[in-house]
C-alpha cells in the first residue's frame, strides 16, 4: 500500500525545494508515467493502426488498451465512447463542432458564469452562429446558483453545459440532477470534468449526462492529452468535423467511408505517447485507490479551513466549510493585490495560481479583481500548508 512518503517520493520534482500548490492547473506526474512515456520513444517508437511491424502492434496495442482503461476509470457503458484528444479545451471544441448543426434558430443554451473559458467560449461561438440565445445562471452565496440555473431550463433549452467541478470555487455541481432536468425538456447535457477526474470517483453512466470532458495533465498524466466521452447512441448521429488520415476505412476520389466509432472521430496521428502515459496515470491512481485519495484530500481540506479560521482577513471564494468542495481554495486579502500575493509567495518557494483563472464570469459577478488560488495533489502535506500560512502572516503584516 502506498504511503505519503512513499507518494512524494515518486515525484522527482519534489525533491527541490518548493510547495506545489497548483495542481489544480497541472498536477506533476509520477515519474512512472514519465517512463512509460519514454519506453514508447525509445524502444518501439511508431504509429498506430497503419504498420503490421511487431513496433506499431505494440504501439497500437498500448494505445488501445489506454482506450479500455480510460473506459472503465470513468465508467463508460462502451470502449467506443471513449475519443482521445488534446485536451479539455480541445474536447469541448470538437463537440460544439460536432453538435452545431444539432440545434435550431431560437432555442437555447444554459451556461453558469462559473465556466472556464474553455466551456463557454465554443458554445458562445455555436450560438451566434446558430442564432441560439444564451442564459447564464449565476451565483448565490458565492457558489453557482442551482435553482436559477433550472429555472432557466425550459422546452426551447437546446444544450446545458456545465463544470463538474468549479477551477475557483472548488464547490461540486449536482450534474446527474441538473442532466435530468436537462432530458426532460429534450436538451442535452455536456460536462466538463477537467477539475473532478482526480478528486472524486466519475461514472458518467449513473450521471446521465451526453458529453464528457477532461485532461490528461489534471489527472497525474502528461499534457497533449484528452479524453471526450460520448454516449454512443448521440455519436451514431454525428458526422466528424474533422477530416483526414485514420478516421476513414476507403476513399476514392469521388466517395468515402468513414471508420468505425470511435476511430472516424480521430483525425491524424493521435498524441501516442501521451495517451500511453494516461493509462499509466490511471493504474498508478487505481493502485492507490479512492479510499485513500479522498481520506488525504479530506485531511487537508479540513486542516486549511481551520488554519483559515484563525486568520479572519482570508477570505475564501465558494462558501463556507459546510460546502462540499474539492482542495481548492480560492481567496482573496483586503488591501492586497491577487498577483502580489502570488509573487510574494513565491519568494518563499510556495507555488500558487493568481488572477482569475480563465473563469472572468465570477471575478465579474463578484466585482473582484482576482483571487489566489491554492489547489491540492495527493503529494501535499499539512506541513506544507503550515508554511504557506506562515508567509501568508508574513505577507499580511508588510501590507498591514
Amino acid at each position: 500500500m502506498k504511503t505519503l512518503d512513499t507518494i512524494r517520493q515518486e515525484f522527482s520534482p519534489l525533491t527541490q525545494d518548493i510547495i506545489y500548490f497548483d495542481s489544480g492547473a497541472s498536477t506533476l506526474t509520477p515519474n512512472s508515467v514519465v517512463e512509460a512515456m519514454d519506453a514508447y520513444y525509445t524502444q518501439y517508437r511508431s504509429n498506430i493502426h497503419r504498420g503490421i511491424y511487431a513496433w506499431s502492434q505494440q504501439s497500437t496495442d498500448k494505445y488501445e488498451l489506454a482506450r479500455l482503461k480510460v473506459a472503465q476509470f470513468i465508467q463508460a457503458n462502451q470502449v467506443e465512447e471513449i475519443i482521445f484528444t488534446r485536451g479539455t479545451t480541445d474536447s469541448i471544441n470538437m463537440i460544439a463542432e460536432l453538435l452545431i448543426n444539432t440545434f435550431q434558430k431560437g432555442q437555447n443554451i444554459i451556461i453558469p458564469v462559473t465556466e472556464h473559458h474553455s466551456n463557454m467560449l465554443p458554445w458562445r461561438e455555436l450560438a451566434q452562429r446558430q442564432e441560439l440565445e444564451i442564459r447564464y445562471a449565476g451565483l448565490r452565496d458565492e457558489i453557482l446558483d442551482i435553482e436559477e440555473l433550472m429555472g432557466h431550463i425550459d422546452e426551447n433549452t437546446a444544450l446545458v453545459v456545465i463544470g463538474h467541478v468549479s477551477n475557483v470555487l472548488g464547490s461540486i455541481h449536482p450534474i446527474q440532477e441538473i442532466a435530468h432536468k436537462a432530458h426532460s425538456v429534450g436538451a442535452l447535457c455536456v460536462v466538463d470534468g477537467a477539475q473532478s477526474v482526480a478528486h472524486i470517483p466519475i461514472s458518467v453512466s449513473e450521471l446521465g449526462v451526453d458529453a464528457y470532458a477532461f485532461s490528461g495533465h489534471k489527472v497525474y498524466g502528461s499534457t497533449g492529452v484528452g479524453v471526450l466521452w460520448v454516449k454512443y447512441e448521440l455519436l451514431q448521429t454525428l458526422t466528424p468535423s474533422r477530416t483526414g488520415g485514420d478516421m476513414v476505412s476507403y476513399v476514392t476520389l469521388d466517395t468515402v467511408e468513414y471508420a468505425p466509432i470511435p476511430q472516424r472521430f480521430e483525425a491524424g496521428t493521435p498524441p501516442i505517447a501521451e495517451v500511453i502515459g494516461l493509462s499509466k496515470a490511471i493504474d498508478w491512481l487505481q493502485e492507490i485507490g479512492w479510499d485513500t485519495i479522498q481520506e488525504h484530500e479530506k485531511k487537508l481540506i479540513d486542516y486549511m479551513w481551520g488554519q483559515i479560521s484563525l486568520r479572519p482577513w482570508i477570505h475564501v471564494l465558494g462558501g463556507d466549510k459546510t460546502m462540499s468542495r474539492i482542495g481548492c481554495f480560492a481567496f482573496t486579502i483586503q488591501g492586497i493585490h491577487t498577483h502580489d500575493i502570488a509573487h510574494m509567495l513565491a519568494q518563499h518557494n510556495v507555488c500558487v495560481r493568481a488572477g482569475q483563472h480563465c473563469a472572468s464570469g465570477i471575478a465579474e459577478t463578484l466585482d473582484i479583481v482576482g483571487s489566489t488560488r491554492i489547489t491540492f495533489g495527493l503529494y501535499n502535506t499539512v506541513e506544507e500548508i503550515d508554511i504557506c500560512m506562515q508567509a501568508l502572516d508574513s505577507i499580511y503584516k508588510t501590507f498591514n
